[in-house]
């Protein structure tokens, strides 16, 4: 620690410390142009030149990139520092239109407000006038150079959070202006962070372009509704609509957004809405009263349990349910409808957690913050395009790589953005991934690469792991992935020798086989080199969907009750029983494969389904098709009118995240408010539907709202024990928090509870992939631009990414003969084909196509399967 005086004021900061970060943290405010805390400090604009008085002399020096040292005396607002300020001030306006009144950013401009500051009122130099042409051509962003005042924090950020050097300088001097290379239109991520971060207003969103001033906006701060990463947006609305949406600086995501989370949310306003209950009469929905809507099904539900028992109804929930709103489905099922057969994600979207991490670490969670990822010295991607499915973690990625020089390490049937990172790629088959991970530890614990002091060589669990490793030599493995053995090796010692590493994978509809072996296999390396319990290393799962982790933690699944409690479990039961004051089944219930698979042997009747679509998001289309069309009753309970609810018998209209109150928790276990933002038309949430209809059936759940399901919550759940509404108004907290005076834990230590121990789990066997004759590989791929099916409702993203390509490499291509733009054909063993345009892309791999799950229209899941790690096809001009 170094302590100083900044305009009589001490202050004790950390060792490397800027003399700006001091100034901060002593209330002193030091004006500047070109900083931003996410941001190497550049220096471009001099605004925060100080004097600085050490050792008995005083210079002149930026405050942004010098460090505070020790016995330092800081001014920083001396009349010739004032008028230093005022002349680089009168530099800038000399070239800058004086556009004030008309500008767009005219109220939040950081230059207008210096200038005001300041007192600038003439320049003692004659102006200097520049053109540049407006440019709109850009997806979401427009670019007026002509009000730039080269900063530099657009192509800075651009590079160094982004990693995509889609932004830089061209020309010179007082021409430079920031471009793209030969000034073509952006082709990026669009994530709109150089729009977000420009001070004045030389690039915008073309959607705040006319709109309002933003003092004249309306800001609520809630979370965003896409990915499982829980971002802080800052909904601005004007006249009870939103406009904008941009994320506070002091969020845990540091104000950094993708372009979902940016631009995505039009699919509030679209007009594709539900907008009343749909009743199915004369083979047709028609447009019906919610009591009407409700008491049809209540009544229906009532009859088959009558008639066949609770055992013939099934329940699908979904990663999009808030926390309450998932735990009272929960309860709805369980003693309601009186099944045991509930789930979401398809039943193995969210497997890994369950099954990989939370046998070996006791909790079905992520073990470390997002946000340490920035410190590892070395990250392992294990099947993770984190560019396309989490675009924030990505960002993580590339400041470790960039600023701390991690090394990467990436096994995966893709080649990502972060294959161009400094490090190993080990590009494997879908769903081989365990095999390189098994193969690293094969090699960690032959050459006794582990750590010693942390491994209990009779750790629970370790003999039966060694003894089931035999199959994994880097040798074999090898010959089955044409990965070479050195290279295996050579990952192997990285990962084991690096004083911080850290493994991330992904979760989700588009990676169904083998997830849970790549996860169990992780949680094994961490443990074996004593990654558990430590800053910057751990095991990540992320999920697919905003609630992914909540949708764990209240029990949608079945074979767990609230709080990662087996069904089995008399203790938990009995604790449930005593809060709901209803009995529950008590065996473990049909996944989603089995509840199609028995709908269509007749034997269940009745499903409900709040926020899912399996019909254009589950593998095998063509059954669950089938299985729904043999359903006495179907409710669906969605935003849309999805291929599910098309077939539904009753149709109930839910309301969007940013009509209801309620908490998502995220991929790191922090447990987050979101607030309503605009009124609802459709006048109810999910909330108010399941007890509504609980009520008609005569088991009412009785909840005054979301914050009195919370508070049952902490009851029902030990790590939500401490989390209350009153709590989260001041921000998220992560669990474990177990009572009202815990802070919550960031960091997951063996076992995550007192009590709790962590275990060694035997690696899978080895699995066959998918060996049909078929040339290629077909993956179920996702793009930035999209989330699931969900995401296709938001016409932001259509305009940027309205149809799904069948991405090959030149090789293929050519060796097809077939041209980019070209319709394909593409089949599997069976015959079931389905058609997209065919697209050159550097993510292939030769002898892979990758066609993105999330449009309905192209039916992909007509080509997979439940179980296939891996799926074969025929490629061909269609």
């Amino acid at each position: 620690m170094v302590t100083l005086t900044i305009d009589g004021v001490k202050v004790t900061v950390e060792r490397g410390a800027s003399i700006l970060e001091a100034a901060q943290k002593a209330g002193v405010r030091i004006p500047t142009l070109c900083n931003d805390k996410r941001l190497i400090p550049f220096g471009a604009c001099r605004l925060c030149n100080v004097e600085v008085t050490a050792r008995g002399r005083t210079r002149t020096m930026p405050a942004c990139f010098n460090p505070a040292r020790d016995g330092m005396e800081v001014a920083t607002h001396t009349p010739k520092l004032i008028e230093s300020r005022r002349m680089q001030l009168q530099l800038l306006l000399r070239s800058h239109p004086l556009l004030c009144p008309s500008c767009d950013a005219g109220g939040s401009c950081e230059l207008q407000n210096l200038v005001h500051e300041y007192q600038i009122d003439d320049l003692p130099f004659a102006r200097e006038n520049r053109f540049f042409h407006v440019d709109n051509d850009s997806h979401f962003i427009r670019f007026n150079m002509n009000l730039c005042i080269r900063c530099g924090m657009c192509v800075r950020i651009c590079d160094e959070i982004q990693g995509q050097n889609e932004l830089s300088f061209i020309n010179r001097g007082m021409h430079s202006e920031v471009s793209t290379d030969f000034g073509r239109p952006l082709n990026c991520e669009f994530c709109g962070q150089c729009a977000s971060i420009c001070p004045v207003g030389a690039i915008s969103s073309k959607w705040l372009v006319g709109t309002g001033r933003k003092f004249e906006l309306e800001n609520v701060n809630t979370t965003c509704s896409f990915c499982s990463l829980g971002c802080t947006l800052t909904v601005r609305k004007k006249d009870d609509k939103i406009v904008f949406v941009t994320s506070p600086a002091d969020s845990p995501n540091e104000g950094n957004l993708c372009v979902k989370g940016r631009y995505g949310w039009p699919y509030v306003y679209s007009q594709d809405r539900l907008e009343k209950p749909m009743i199915r009469k004369d083979g047709a929905l028609k447009e019906v009263e919610w009591d009407e809507a409700l008491g049809f099904v209540a009544e229906n539900l009532k009859r088959i349990k009558s008639n066949s028992g609770g055992n013939s109804l099934a329940a699908l929930g979904s990663e999009r349910l808030t926390n309450e709103e998932a735990y009272v489905f929960n309860r709805f099922a369980r003693t309601v409808l009186e099944t045991p057969h509930i789930d979401h994600a398809a039943g193995f979207g969210y497997r890994p957690l369950v099954d990989g991490l939370g046998k070996s670490l006791g909790y079905p969670a992520s073990t470390n913050p997002i946000r340490d990822i920035r410190n590892a010295n070395v990250i392992l991607l294990l099947g993770s395009d984190l560019t396309e499915t989490h675009p924030i973690a990505k960002n993580e990625v590339i400041l470790a790589s960039g600023r701390h020089r991690a090394q990467l390490v990436v096994v995966d049937s893709i080649r990502t953005k972060l294959t161009d990172r400094p490090g190993l790629h080990l590009p494997v088959a879908p769903g081989s991934e365990y095999l390189i991970a098994n193969a690293m530890l094969k090699s960690i614990v032959d050459n006794e690469l582990f750590d010693k002091a942390a491994v209990d060589m009779k750790a629970e669990g370790l003999g039966e792991l060694i003894a089931s490793l035999a199959e994994y030599t880097p040798e074999k493995v090898s010959k089955t992935t044409g990965v070479s053995v050195d290279l295996i090796r050579e990952a192997a010692k990285a990962y084991a020798e690096a004083p911080t590493a850290t493994i991330i994978l992904t979760a989700g509809l588009n990676r169904p086989g083998n997830n849970v072996e790549a996860a169990t296999a992780a949680v094994n390396l961490a443990l074996i080199t004593g990654r558990i319990g430590k800053p910057a290393c751990g095991v990540y799962v992320f999920g697919e969907k905003a609630n992914a982790q909540g949708a764990i933690d209240m029990g949608l699944t079945p074979d767990l009750l609230p709080g990662f409690a087996s069904v089995t479990d008399e203790s938990a039961s009995a604790k449930l029983e005593a809060l709901w004051k209803a009995s529950i089944p008590k065996e473990p219930g049909f996944g989603a494969n089995e509840i199609f698979s028995k709908a269509s042997l007749g034997e269940i009747k009745g499903i409900y389904i709040a926020g899912e679509n399996p019909i254009d998001t589950y593998p095998d289309r063509v059954m669950v098709e089938e299985a729904l069309k043999k359903v006495d009753f179907l409710v669906v309970q969605d935003m849309f009118l999805s291929n599910t609810a098309r077939m539904a018998h009753v149709v109930l209209p839910a309301a969007s995240f940013a009509e209801k109150t309620g908490t998502y928790t995220s991929a790191e276990r922090l447990v987050q408010p979101i607030h309503p933002v605009v009124d609802s038309t459709i006048g109810k949430t999910d909330l108010e539907i399941l007890t509504a209809v609980s009520a008609l059936m005569g088991k009412p759940m009785d909840y005054a709202g979301p914050a009195e399901v919370m508070a049952e919550i902490s009851q029902a759940v030990a790590a939500y024990g401490g989390i209350s509404y009153e709590r989260l108004a001041g921000g998220g907290l992560p669990w474990p928090c177990v009572d009202p005076d815990d802070p919550g834990k960031g960091i997951l230590y063996e076992g995550g509870f007192p009590g709790g121990k962590a275990k060694f789990m035997p690696a899978a066997p080895v699995r066959e992939l998918n060996v049909n004759q078929l040339p290629m590989y077909l993956i179920p791929g996702v793009v930035k631009f999209h989330s699931g099916s969900f995401s296709t409702w938001s016409p932001s993203l259509l305009e940027v990414c309205p149809e799904a390509q069948a991405e090959m490499s030149w090789k293929d291509i050519r060796a097809l003969g077939i041209n980019e733009g070209d319709k394909v054909k593409i089949s599997d063993a069976s015959g079931a084909s389905i058609q997209a345009v065919a697209k050159l892309s550097r993510r292939a791999l030769d002898g892979v196509v990758i066609v993105p799950l999330h449009f309905p229209t192209v039916k992909l899941n007509m080509l997979t399967r439940w179980d296939d790690a891996a799926v074969k096809v025929k490629v061909e001009k269609a």
